[in-house]
């Protein structure tokens, strides 16, 4: 059946739709497990971003050094946007070379300058791109959701990785969508990540537990998406709770809103 982007003003019969056929299919899905280690660590964070993003800033920034030492390497970024991984790379001390591709270059993608990376922007659909360089590090931040066809995508991350090299790709989870509602074409089963990632090595994180999920649930999807209300985010309670629910997450591990994707190449 095809899949209906979120991405697109969408009428409320289609909203619904939405809603009701991605809960459906995620659901039937759940019947296949994949073995996921939970990642939680302590990091600060006294930001406005929503809990999931903190998460996301902190296991790149704790992660990803483990898993590629910092030192100058070239850089895929699938859906690269604001080319905002390439800020997430210099703090952690990388350098070389930023290759990012998307079918928009956003202003953003140039309202910094940095000289620890050589940069280039490629402006096309990622399942046309043909490059024959290899890259250190293929990223994919929370950008397969938002292509018809993922599949095309991974093959080409793959093909794309240099012996050594790793990708890693960011995917919403089926907990993702009461949280995000309509949004991207998909979530990620773990039956979904076995078959795009069959044949390879490859680990899988879970980010995210209860008490993170119910914050996101109450302060941004009901106050902003559904109330409109902007305001709670700029509180400095905001900062004070996602500290609590992060400890909570720790001993409520569940209803993780992002998986992470580790694939290596040997």
């Amino acid at each position: 059946m095809k899949e209906i982007s979120g991405d697109i003003p969408l009428s409320w019969d289609a909203k619904i739709w939405y809603l009701a056929y991605n809960t459906v299919r995620n659901l039937c899905e759940l019947r296949y497990p994949l073995r996921m280690l939970f990642w939680h660590a302590t990091f600060s964070d006294e930001t406005s971003d929503s809990p999931m993003r903190s998460y996301l800033d902190a296991f790149m920034r704790t992660e990803l050094p483990r898993l590629v030492p910092p030192h100058p390497l070239s850089v895929f970024d699938i859906g690269c946007g604001t080319a905002y991984m390439r800020s997430v790379l210099v703090q952690g001390g990388y350098s070389g070379f930023y290759t990012g591709v998307d079918v928009v270059r956003e202003p953003r993608f140039d309202a910094h300058a940095y000289p620890e990376f050589q940069t280039t922007f490629l402006n096309q659909d990622v399942t046309a791109c043909s490059t024959e360089k290899k890259f250190d590090l293929v990223i994919s931040n929370t950008s397969l959701e938002h292509v018809v066809n993922d599949t095309a995508v991974v093959g080409i991350a793959r093909a794309v990785t240099a012996k050594g090299g790793i990708e890693v790709h960011i995917v919403p989870s089926l907990w993702s969508l009461p949280l995000y509602l309509w949004h991207g074409y998909r979530q990620y089963t773990p039956a979904r990540i076995r078959r795009l990632f069959k044949g390879t090595r490859y680990m899988t994180y879970r980010m995210g537990g209860l008490a993170s999920f119910f914050l996101h649930l109450f302060s941004i999807t009901l106050l902003e998406r559904i109330f409109g209300y902007y305001g709670f985010r700029k509180k400095p309670m905001y900062v004070h709770l996602k500290k609590i629910a992060r400890r909570g997450d720790a001993f409520l591990p569940w209803c993780s809103v992002l998986y992470a994707v580790i694939v290596f190449h040997e």
